[in-house]
């Protein structure tokens, strides 16, 4: 199942990232999902840094364009699919891209561990049920009979495409 939702920053985190709101499903992707890894002791404590403490996404480069403002309004507002054909695998981390800044390809880490690859697996179905989890629930916390057709949630997902996704299980928001 995708699911559209709003690249939703929250100011700058140091000269090239930016935080990224808690309004803003990426922010409660990365937060689930490292908690289930250290449940699962696939993270450990020491894994866990600022930078995978801090939900953020690096929307340009400090040496060049230091705080590039262009940049950051280009990622802010950005509305992108989310499923888990939207998770990439690396050797050492795993994330979610989120396009071009104007400067550099950007992407939020969901979580740095050296050699998470060889948990991939495991981190998959952890991933994978997070994303479920955030869908099912998103679903029915916005599934009120008192909305009207064009009352939209905190992640820019209207009525219109929650019946959708009901129904059809993708959500387009083209109406």
């Amino acid at each position: 199942m995708e699911h559209e939702y709003t690249v939703i920053l929250d100011g700058w985190w140091g000269q090239e990232s930016a935080l990224i709101s808690k309004d803003c499903l990426l922010y409660e992707l990365k937060n689930k999902t490292i908690k289930r890894l250290l449940d699962s002791n696939i993270l450990e404590s020491k894994d866990i840094d600022n930078r995978n403490q801090t939900p953020h996404v690096r929307v340009t480069d400090k040496k060049t364009h230091p705080k590039d403002e262009n940049a950051y309004r280009k990622i802010n507002g950005q509305v992108r699919s989310l499923s888990f054909n939207s998770i990439d695998f690396h050797r050492d981390w795993i994330d979610v891209n989120l396009g071009h800044s104007g400067i550099i390809d950007t992407h939020m880490t969901i979580v740095y561990k050296k050699g998470i690859i060889a948990h991939k697996e495991n981190v998959s179905e952890i991933i994978k049920q997070v994303i479920d989890e955030m869908m099912s629930s998103q679903l029915s916390n916005n599934s009120t009979p008192n909305q009207s057709s064009n009352t939209r949630s905190p992640n820019n997902l209207c009525t219109k495409c929650i019946e959708a996704i009901c129904s059809i299980k993708q959500c387009h928001c083209h109406h």
